[in-house]
This record gives structure tokens, C-alpha cells and sequence, in this order.
């Protein structure tokens, strides 16, 4: 049990899981903004996409540090 955990946690903590997580909530996202803007709906509507959109890009600017120190 123990040894699956470390691999879960070892997993979770991963860059490279942050930066994937990261990309797929923001083009999930950003794909719902814009067929948002390009609608019939012309009004610009605040919502949960675009949330998703900046916590994806979040995730992605937070994993660059970890993957930049693993190249020196």
C-alpha cells in the first residue's frame, strides 16, 4: 500500500504531470472562450472556462522553474 502512495505522490509532484495538466486546462479552456466570442452571442460573459484557462497557465508557468533546474 505504502509503495503505491509513494508512486502516487511521486506522480503528483511530477513536472512534466504539472505542464500536461496545465496545457490540456488551458486549451480546454481558451477552445470554450473562443467559440464563446464567436457566437451569435456577441456579449462577453465571465466564466468558468476562463478560470480554467488561468489555472491551466498557472500550472504551466509554475512547472517551468522545476523543468529549467533539471537541465543544468
Amino acid at each position: 500500500m505504502r509503495k503505491s502512495l509513494k508512486r502516487l505522490k511521486a506522480l503528483v509532484k511530477n513536472p512534466a504531470t504539472h505542464l500536461v495538466s496545465g496545457l490540456v486546462l488551458v486549451v480546454s479552456g481558451m477552445a470554450k472562450a473562443i467559440y464563446d466570442l464567436l457566437s451569435a452571442e456577441q456579449s462577453f460573459r465571465l466564466g468558468v472556462h476562463h478560470g480554467v484557462a488561468l489555472f491551466g497557465l498557472v500550472q504551466v508557468l509554475g512547472s517551468q522553474p522545476e523543468r529549467i533546474n533539471g537541465l543544468d
